[in-house]
């Protein structure tokens, strides 16, 4: 992809995203979907139990290629194990786990790939780093293709193929193919008509 395409946080409150749910005991969680790094969702930590469900309103159905955690605050725990899922609807009851992932204890912004089709995203915190009451996360961005972009790479991929599929026809020898044919099928159907003229011959 474009590396200038992806660039775009479809998860940004500036380009029209926005937090659809989100645990009742957390507070802050509209600063996931804004820049200002002063600002952070938090929720209590549990020892066995981070407890943070979230779902975001993508600005437009995109072909995901990757997102990013950011955790900006020194003084808190962090999020550790998490699940993602996503949907092109919402509401919905069928939501679609797209994969399990670990984050690192220190790392203020880290990346995952993963590449899917959705508008709607639900993340699931279950497991966290640190023993502070709090557990917080800054910022979640998500960046990737929209589907007019993603069908325009599609389509050129189609072409390239076909154009190469041209080419290797083109590389045969039409005209010799063709004398070829025509003269097995000649054989074939000379073949036939000596076995009717033997079988004409035998029952006379």
């Amino acid at each position: 992809p474009d590396p200038k395409v992806l660039k775009i946080n479809y998860a940004s409150k500036e380009q029209g995203a926005d937090v659809l749910e989100i645990s009742k005991a957390a507070k802050g969680g509209g600063s996931l979907i804004v820049k200002d790094k002063d600002k952070y969702c938090n929720v209590p930590c549990p020892s066995t139990d981070a407890n943070l469900r979230l779902v975001i309103q993508l600005s437009e159905e995109i072909t995901m290629v990757k997102f990013v955690l950011a955790s900006y605050e020194k003084y808190s725990s962090t999020m550790k194990d998490f699940q993602v899922w996503g949907s092109a609807k919402y509401p919905t009851d069928k939501w679609e786990h797209l994969s399990n992932f670990t984050a690192q204890e220190y790392g203020k912004e880290q990346e995952f790939e993963l590449r899917a089709a959705v508008r709607y995203l639900k993340f699931k915190f279950y497991t966290h780093y640190g023993d502070e009451h709090l557990c917080t996360l800054s910022q979640i961005r998500v960046h990737g293709m929209p589907h007019v972009v993603q069908a325009k790479d599609d389509l050129v991929g189609v072409l390239e193929d076909s154009s190469e599929t041209i080419k290797l026809i083109q590389s045969f020898d039409a005209k010799n193919m063709l004398a070829e044919i025509e003269a097995d099928t000649k054989s074939i159907l000379d073949e036939i008509e000596n076995e009717v003229h033997d079988e004409t011959a035998a029952a006379g």
